[in-house]
């Protein structure tokens, strides 16, 4: 039954997700640029919580591919639990803010990116 409810779950922060690339102001995917290239999606980190909502969507090494990400603003995550992002290969575009953390986790697969993929920017 546990395994039932954490599919179900999982489709539903999956379809969240995705829902809010089209419904969220900062959320959307790139027109092409201006030598004709379709470009990739781009997510805007604002708060905490766009955070953690990225770490979780980066639990399938395939969802950055193509991604860009970009800070908007300083993040604090001290206090909290983020154990980093999981798997990662689009391009993090920190806009000149920091964030700043304490890992939770331990071990040698410790850090912001536990894993970057090749091409990851």
């Amino acid at each position: 039954m546990h395994k039932k409810t954490s599919r179900a779950a999982a489709l539903l922060l999956a379809f969240c997700l995705t829902a809010s690339a089209f419904l969220l102001p900062g959320n959307a995917f790139a027109a092409p640029s201006s030598d004709g290239a379709s470009e990739g999606p781009t997510v805007t980190l604002r708060t905490v919580s766009d955070l953690y909502a990225l770490a979780e969507a980066c639990r399938l090494d395939s969802y950055s591919k193509g991604l860009t990400v970009v800070l908007e603003k300083d993040l604090n995550l001290t206090g909290g639990t983020f154990a980093g992002i999981p798997v990662f290969s689009g391009t993090f575009d920190g806009n000149g803010h920091t964030i700043t953390l304490n890992l939770q986790e331990k071990g040698s697969a410790t850090g912001f990116f536990r894993y970057l993929q090749q091409g990851a920017l």
